[in-house]
Order: C-alpha cells, then structure tokens, then sequence
C-alpha cells in the first residue's frame, strides 16, 4: 500500500470516507490500494492556552480496515506534526464523532489520552422579542476591557469540574479570540456592579449558533440564569437568520444536560477529544 501527499484531487475521495467534524484538507497523507485511494488523513494547526495544537484528523475505508493502515496514517501524521512543531511546546490533538471502539484502541496504542467526552445537542433558535433579563441583572456583551470578568465567571462556574485545566485570563481569552466563529456580539457576561455572575461565549458558523460554553457562579445557581442566557442567545441567534443552535456538553455534566434538554436540546452525537503532549 503506497503512502503518498494528499492533494486537491483527493478531497472528492477523502470526503466520501467518513464523516469530519470539519471539512478535509490537502495537507496531509494518502493511502493508495488497487482500486484508488484507501485511506487519508490530514493536519490542521491551530492553538489553544496549551499553546500549539495540531490537529490530526482522517479515515480509512470501511473495507479496508484491520489491516494497520490507520495506525501507519497516524505515525505519518505525527512525524509531520513534530517536524513543523519545531520544538515548540503544544498538543496533538484528534477530535472525532461517534468513534468505534476500534479506533479508540488505536488512540491509546499510539499514545493519546481522551481529554474530553462530549454529547453535541442542537434544537431550532427561537424567532420573536427577547426575554428580559431578570431583575437587577446587567447584561453586557463581550467587550476586551471584561476580559477578567469573564475569566473569573468561567473560572468559579468549572473550578470544581474534574479535569479543570485552570487558565489564566490570557490563555483563556486569547483561545476565544483565535476561534474564526467567534462572535463578541453574541456572547454574554451577567453581573450586579462589578461582581460578574454567569458568560455565555457563542459564535456562528455554517449557519448555526454556536454556545461554545457557558456557566454560572456556584453562589449565583438557582436563579434562572443558565436559562435566561440560553433563551436569550436563541433569539440572537435567529434575530440574524441563524435556523438552529448547538452547544456540547460533558458527558458527567448531567445537570446541564437536564437544562438543555428541558429547553428543547437533543442529542445529535458524542464528541471526543484526544490529546498527546508535543
């Protein structure tokens, strides 16, 4: 079987291997069997408060599996990574969707952890006025001079989630600033004075809005925050003709998964995250 460059000519083929959570790219490998091309897989870097992220993302056609072919695909893969990695610090990172037990094993066997496990949701936004937000409550978008204010809603609202990666302000921020779907407009930082209470960060992409994440302070719970924000960014997110929303959560997280699902979320498929330090 001949490993060999992805090119522009191999995308229709690569697509037609599987479903990505984004679209493939022609900078990566090629697998070539008999009949064409087998298996691809592809880089994408990016970053992230670890620092460097690459990406590595790609399938192997369904019948030619079993063979090693996903495993020689992911060492090409992580070689070429390292060489433009240079030294610098950062991750390899794989996110996939709805993955086999299979490839899980072949993550493990070549040294990635799973960092994340997610369930996506999604529901239709939720054209009409706005609903207020409750009493004495401000609400401000995201602004760079709140920064800090976010950062210490986001910090109190998951310090206590298992795997807590605690970034500071900078790193935590700049990973939102980086992200193209991003929207400031669209995101939310409640507060009274200058306490913040509860964030939204949301953005927009493909047609859908995007709640990348959104938490409330543990001393703010049981107020109807979590809901205001999520109702809210439903009707932003149709006011500028976005059709539906979707958001992740973790798969421990079973009371923000009761809200979501309360509100008209359903689950569309599982997300993981694996990672391997540079």
């Amino acid at each position: 079987m001949h490993l060999r460059p992805l090119t522009e000519a191999d995308l229709p083929a690569t697509a037609a291997l599987g479903r990505f959570l984004g679209p493939p790219r022609a900078d990566g490998f090629a697998i070539d069997g008999p009949g064409g091309l087998i298996a691809a897989g592809w880089l994408r870097e990016g970053s992230g408060a670890e620092g460097l992220r690459l990406h590595l993302d790609g399938a192997v056609d369904g019948r030619h599996r079993g063979r090693g072919l996903g495993a020689r695909l992911l060492a090409a893969l992580e070689a070429e990574a390292r060489r433009r990695a240079a030294g610098r610090a950062g991750v390899l990172r794989i996110d996939v969707a709805d993955r086999s037990p299979a490839a899980a094993a072949l993550y493990r066997a070549q040294g990635f952890a799973l960092a994340v496990q997610e369930v996506e949701m999604a529901r239709p936004t939720e054209p009409g006025p706005a609903p207020d937000w409750p009493a004495g409550i401000e609400a401000l978008p995201w602004r760079d001079d709140l920064a800090p204010q976010f950062h210490a809603a986001w910090h109190d609202a998951f310090r206590e989630r298992p795997g807590f990666p605690g970034w500071d302000c900078a790193a935590w921020a700049g990973a939102y600033r980086r992200l193209p779907p991003f929207r400031p407009d669209l995101s939310r930082l409640l507060r009274v004075g200058d306490r913040p209470l509860a964030f939204l960060m949301a953005g927009a992409e493909g047609g859908e809005g995007i709640v990348f994440q959104m938490g409330v302070r543990p001393e703010a719970r049981g107020r109807g925050l979590a809901e205001s924000l999520l109702r809210r960014a439903l009707a932003d997110f149709a006011a500028i003709g976005l059709a539906r929303a979707v958001l992740e959560v973790a798969t421990n997280n079973a009371r923000a998964a009761r809200l979501y699902a309360r509100l008209g979320f359903q689950a569309r498929r599982t997300v993981e995250g694996w990672k391997k330090a540079l």
